[in-house]
C-alpha cells in the first residue's frame, strides 16, 4: 500500500512537472510571438514614417518645380515685355527720323 501510494505520488509530481513545463512552453512561446508582433509593428511603423517622408519630400520636390516653372514663366514673360519694349522704341525713333 505504501509503495502504490509512492507511486501515485510520484506520477503525481510528474504530472504537475511535465504541466509546469507545458505551462513554460507555453508562456515562451506567447513571448516568442508578442516579440516578433512588437518587431512587425516596429516595422509597419518605420514603413509608414519612410512613406510619409518619401510624400513629404515628393511634395516638395514638386512644389520647387512648380516655383521654379513660374520663376520662368515670369522670366519669358519679362523678356517679352523688353523685346515689346524694344521694337516700340525702335519703331519710335523710326517716326522721329521720318518726321525729321
Amino acid at each position: 500500500m505504501f509503495f502504490f501510494l509512492l507511486f501515485f505520488l510520484l506520477l503525481f509530481f510528474l504530472f504537475l512537472l511535465f504541466a509546469f513545463l507545458f505551462l513554460l512552453i507555453l508562456i515562451l512561446l506567447l513571448l516568442i510571438f508578442l516579440l516578433l508582433v512588437f518587431i512587425l509593428l516596429i516595422f509597419l511603423v518605420l514603413v509608414f514614417l519612410i512613406l510619409l517622408l518619401l510624400i513629404f519630400f515628393l511634395l516638395v520636390f514638386l512644389l520647387l518645380i512648380l516655383f521654379l516653372l513660374i520663376f520662368l514663366l515670369l522670366l519669358l514673360l519679362f523678356f517679352i515685355l523688353l523685346f515689346l519694349l524694344l521694337i516700340f522704341f525702335l519703331l519710335f525713333f523710326l517716326l522721329l527720323l521720318f518726321f525729321l
